[in-house]
């Protein structure tokens, strides 16, 4: 009995190494990164992100998936930063490997003590590989997306009050990796903690000085109410290189997820 006790906390030991290993490298590798370049220029500021996901068996294998995000600047939120609407279905290869692909619509708006010109317009597609497995108590979750983005570029500014209208599209693409460990307590329901670090890196020819586009490094809890129901909050330190490389955003974000995952039919 007390070897298989012993045995138990061992592996538990191991698990939350190999999980605080994965999210120090990749915060390491961001660190990294961004120390390259130019002089930066940091800003703060304090946001507010509520969401919602989805992923609804709809047979065999296939699913459909859907992310809605409103983001807000300020705590609570008193104006908007950024809406995201992403659609798209999943394949499961095996119970631990998933494939994903679909469409996403932006919108970015004026926030921060360093704002953009003026709100704009995003469409994006976006493929992603989802791999999860178990280390003793803890799951840990990697995700691999690369996206296609036309990002629209604003003509100019005019009357106080009348929104510019989109010249032209830009097109350029991304690749992230996220690396999420979770830490349940209980049985199925019940709370847990969990901890993840995103990189954004830039691809194609038009990336020149913000390879790292962006960070984000999450610690937070949350709650269990079924298989198919959980919801999660904490914050959330969001890194933005703009594009000239030199002026970085520091965002304090509070988040506040739902998660559900209830099959379609039945």
């Amino acid at each position: 009995m007390n070897l298989r006790v012993g045995s138990e906390h061992r592996r538990a030991g191991g698990a939350w190494r190999a999980a605080l290993a994965g999210v120090l490298g990749v915060t390491l590798a961001a660190a990294a990164l961004a120390g390259q370049g130019p002089v930066r220029h940091p800003v703060e500021n304090t946001n507010a992100w509520y969401s919602v996901f989805g992923e609804h068996r709809i047979r065999d294998r296939w699913a459909l998936w859907y992310d809605v995000h409103f983001r807000r600047s300020g705590i609570p939120g008193e104006r908007w930063q950024q809406l995201l609407i992403r659609p798209g279905v999943v394949y499961e290869l095996t119970p631990e490997a998933k494939l994903a692909a679909g469409y996403a619509y932006i919108v970015t708006h004026q926030y921060g003590d360093d704002p953009i010109p003026a709100r704009f317009p995003e469409h994006r597609i976006w493929q992603h590989l989802a791999l999860s497995h178990r280390a003793g108590s803890v799951a840990l979750a990697s995700r691999f997306r690369l996206e296609q983005r036309y990002l629209g570029v604003m003509g100019p500014i005019g009357a106080p009050g009348v929104e510019p209208e989109v010249e032209r599209w830009r097109f350029t693409q991304r690749l992230r990796y996220q690396f999420r460990a979770t830490r349940p307590f209980g049985g199925p329901a019940g709370p847990y903690v969990t901890a993840f670090d995103e990189v954004f890196i830039g691809l194609g020819r038009d990336v020149q000085l913000n390879i790292l586009e962006q960070n984000r490094l999450f610690v937070g809890a949350g709650w269990r109410f079924s298989s198919a129901l959980r919801a999660e909050t904490g914050y959330m330190e969001q890194q933005i290189i703009r594009g000239d490389g030199r002026r970085v955003e520091r965002n304090h974000t509070w988040t506040t997820t739902v998660f559900t995952t209830a099959p379609f039919g039945r």
